[in-house]
């Protein structure tokens, strides 16, 4: 994100938050970023907007505005119910939203959603809370699986040693800029010139692909591109996450080093 983007979120914040109230009913927020850079939101010492690094006065009147009513919307509709190694990502931060919105975890990939919040809220008017994926009870099963197979204790435990062996091998390979997340949702940020005369986005597509053909499936995300996402599933194991480690080592290794000829990535173009 540019300087000049920054300060134009900055600005857009803080006009918003000295509107009127009943112009700016709530505050919708991802407590962790999972498309733009897989960044935190939520920071345990302003309680909000990590991702958009506000200065501590913007923050204070962010968390002002809450206080005085304007309703705190978390949207998990990727990384909650246990991608994070707790049920709800807000959960990490110390923070309980007044909203809270559910998708793709919640039916372990089958079609249904959730909006969670207060009874006079969601019972505001007729038809208030109508939804089209309401009431699965194949989907149901998937809360009850995730309590008999523990998978709070293996996201979390494997997402904590898979982000140690990540820190690792940043500090092996120049090309990594960061390494970022929590739990088993988690972000590789590749750097610029780590190959002369390649973008970071362009190097982060090559690394995609080369791991495409080493058997690891990844996507780059991120603002630039430049992020390779790592959301496992929940079951994961330590042997997994391990060779899935080693296939990323290999993969920007063979690309920096300029062993591939990537003319068939053409074949890519635009995915």
């Amino acid at each position: 994100m540019t300087g000049f983007q920054q300060d134009n979120i900055n600005a857009s914040v803080r006009q918003a938050f000295i509107q009127p109230l009943r112009q700016w009913p709530c505050l919708k927020a991802d407590p962790l970023q999972s498309k733009p850079q897989r960044n935190k939101v939520f920071d345990e010492r302003i309680r909000i907007a990590r991702h958009l690094r506000l200065a501590d006065d913007l923050a204070r009147r962010i968390h002002q505005a809450h206080t005085n009513g304007i309703l705190l919307v978390a949207d998990e509709v990727k990384v909650g119910i246990g991608r994070t190694g707790v049920l709800h990502a807000f959960q990490n931060f110390g923070i309980e939203p007044d909203v809270l919105v559910l998708g793709k975890g919640l039916g372990g990939g089958l079609p249904i959603s959730a909006v969670i919040g207060p009874e006079w809220l969601m019972n505001d008017r007729a038809a208030f809370s109508f939804q089209t994926l309401h009431g699965n009870p194949v989907c149901a099963a998937v809360l009850r699986t995730i309590e008999r197979e523990r998978l709070l204790s293996n996201s979390s435990k494997v997402g904590y040693c898979l982000k140690e062996l990540l820190n690792e091998l940043a500090v092996r390979q120049p090309a990594i800029a960061e390494v970022r997340g929590i739990g088993l949702a988690l972000g590789i940020g590749l750097r610029d010139e780590a190959l002369p005369g390649v973008t970071a986005r362009e190097l982060t597509a090559r690394v995609v692909y080369r791991a495409f053909q080493l058997g690891l499936v990844v996507y780059y995300v991120g603002v630039n591109s430049n992020v390779i996402e790592i959301t496992p599933p929940l079951n994961i194991s330590h042997e997994e996450a391990m060779r899935g480690v080693e296939i990323i080592e290999r993969a920007i290794e063979d690309v920096v080093s300029s062993k591939m000829d990537f003319g068939e990535c053409q074949k890519f173009a635009g995915w």
